[in-house]
């Protein structure tokens, strides 16, 4: 059995950082030596149950699922750390659900990452995989994929007032520009304003006058192409649009300077070779050389006029050619140097099977300092004088 001791008045929190500590029983260390489970991790779901949380029986409405599934936060922390702190960014009824996942030796700490925290990677249990549509641990689900055991699930409360309050709206988009996602606590807004008026003024200069050069230059390029649909907005609008909203909607062959043409079912494009940004580096070079402007002028006539068939024949040949060598090569590699498989480490022990303190004994208060000075980490004492210092902004 797994057991959570959240740091709570009257079934509510007193910061929006709270302190969590747990402990299981001695049946469940037990359990992970017998299937040689040496990197147990605490699996830690936090979610707001929201309005529509229907009483006595614990549901959640179909809608309000829906919109908790998305905002759900997780953590995953190594069984012997003892305790962590859960950050809340609204008020409200919340739920924290909790239950020890691992694998045998094969199985390192980062397929655990993987699997449950690193959204991008093909392994990755989505929401809807973890907690079924009641607001409840899927084991069966989680059990499929690694050995889980000891579920326990607590709700608590987060009053108003724990937050910290906004600052101006004009500061803070300056403060939280080129980041993903706004300042979640005072230490963290901290950090972001003094850089941002420090370091960022010189590099936004330097930023964006390097990429208005970018665009400029990528707007001429392709209109020497010819190109149809280039949109000039990012030109103007230098934060609003993204460089490649340029050339977004322009799609090859779709130039003024190759209409096509169809004749027994195949398409044929004149040359390409009558596009600005041939023709006038052709002129240029060729006055330059010669000194004379007619030279200039009926060289680059005469690349313009040379015919697309050769052009196209040739790359298509040399793009044969390219692919074949590559795949020789490829070939070859794979022969010559064939991998082998490596051999597997014997894991670390680790101190949860001979730890008391993990064994429930009594009702722990969820406090550092109730812990051993030698388990008092760094994260912990951080963790500690950020919940006193950087409160949350409410999301």
């Amino acid at each position: 059995m797994l057991k959570l001791m959240i740091e709570e008045k009257d079934r509510a929190v007193q910061n929006a950082i709270a302190p969590l500590r747990w402990c299981v029983e001695r049946e469940v260390i037990e359990e992970l030596k017998q299937r040689g489970i040496r990197n147990p991790h605490l699996l830690l779901l936090i979610f707001h149950l929201g309005d529509a949380y229907i009483g006595d029986n614990n549901d959640l409405g179909y809608y309000e699922y829906w919109s908790w599934r998305s905002n759900m936060e997780r953590k995953l922390i190594p069984l012997d750390r003892l305790m962590d702190y859960v950050q809340f960014q609204r008020s409200g009824k919340h739920r924290i659900i909790a239950t020890i996942v691992g694998g045998n030796a094969t199985i390192k700490n980062r397929y655990l990452y993987k699997r449950f925290l690193w959204s991008g990677d093909d392994c990755y249990l989505p929401d809807f995989r973890l907690v079924n549509q009641r607001g409840r641990l899927d084991s069966e689900s989680i059990s499929s994929y690694m050995f889980n055991t000891g579920n326990a699930e607590i709700d608590i409360v987060v009053p108003d007032g724990l937050f910290a309050n906004e600052p101006p709206e004009w500061e803070k988009k300056w403060v939280n520009l080129w980041y993903e996602s706004p300042a979640k606590d005072q230490c963290h807004y901290r950090k972001r304003r003094l850089l941002s008026y420090t370091i960022k003024p010189p590099a936004a200069l330097i930023l964006y006058s390097s990429i208005l050069l970018v665009r400029y230059v990528a707007a001429i390029f392709l209109l020497m192409c010819g190109m149809r649909c280039i949109d000039f907005r990012p030109l103007i609008h230098l934060m609003s649009y993204d460089t490649d909203d340029i050339w977004f909607g322009v799609q090859w062959p779709y130039s003024v300077f190759i209409p096509k043409f169809k004749a027994a079912d195949v398409n044929f494009y004149p040359a390409f070779s009558a596009a600005p940004i041939i023709t006038v580096p052709v002129f240029a070079l060729a006055a330059v050389v010669s000194h004379s402007a007619l030279i200039g002028a009926i060289a680059a006539l005469g690349v313009a006029i040379i015919p697309s068939l050769f052009t196209l024949v040739f790359i298509a040949l040399f793009g044969i050619g390219l692919e074949s060598i590559a795949s020789l090569a490829r070939l070859i590699i794979e022969r010559k140097f064939t991998v082998k498989g490596k051999e597997v480490k014997k894991p670390e022990t680790h101190r949860y099977e001979n730890d008391d303190l993990l064994i429930c004994t009594e009702n722990y208060t969820p406090s550092i300092n109730t812990l051993p000075a030698n388990r008092r980490t760094v994260y912990l004492r951080y963790m500690n004088f950020k919940a006193k210092w950087c409160r949350p902004f409410a999301r």
